[in-house]
């Protein structure tokens, strides 16, 4: 079948925003509604009707399309996209989500697709490798988030003690 029905595409819109309004009710993102947005990403018609209703719903409710957004950004729900086991490793990601110039420069999206403001795109790529950082640059940032002043600095020098791993 290459199209969906009016009647289908309904109750799709319907369990869509039922999913986002039991996310709106809660903190939590329960395994239900990962199980449901996975399978409907897997399959390409409903994925097509998923990326209209995030353009369409959110001018009138935006915290709903932004809960189904981080529910399909959980490593859960990406891991149950791509078929993979609770212990395997995410190599590749899925997101809806308007197309910005950064997915651009990734080779992601196309300068298009910028242009289409509003419009929501599922975008699914190979995920960044995990930057390991040297001892030096791990100091550094801790300086800079925990704003560390070169007093502060020589405080911790003179009382830390080094304990070898």
């Amino acid at each position: 079948m290459d199209k969906l029905s009016a009647n289908a595409i309904a109750k799709l819109h319907e369990g869509f925003t039922s999913m986002g309004e039991a996310l709106l009710g809660s903190d939590e993102v329960s395994t239900q509604i990962q199980v449901q947005l996975a399978t409907a990403l897997r399959n390409p018609l409903e994925k097509a009707e998923f990326v209209k209703y995030m353009t369409t719903t959110f001018p009138t409710k935006p915290k709903l399309v932004q809960k189904l957004q981080t529910s399909i950004n959980k490593p859960a729900t990406q891991r149950m996209y791509f078929g993979l086991k609770a212990t395997d490793t995410l190599t590749h990601e899925i997101h809806v989500r308007t197309a910005m110039n950064d997915l651009v420069k990734k080779g992601v999206a196309t300068a298009e697709q910028v242009t289409q403001k509003g419009v929501y795109f599922a975008f699914e790529y190979k995920k960044a490798p995990k930057t390991i950082l040297t001892v030096e640059e791990a100091y550094n940032k801790f300086c800079m988030e925990y704003a560390v002043t070169v007093e502060k600095h020589v405080a911790l020098k003179s009382t830390a003690t080094f304990v070898p791993s």
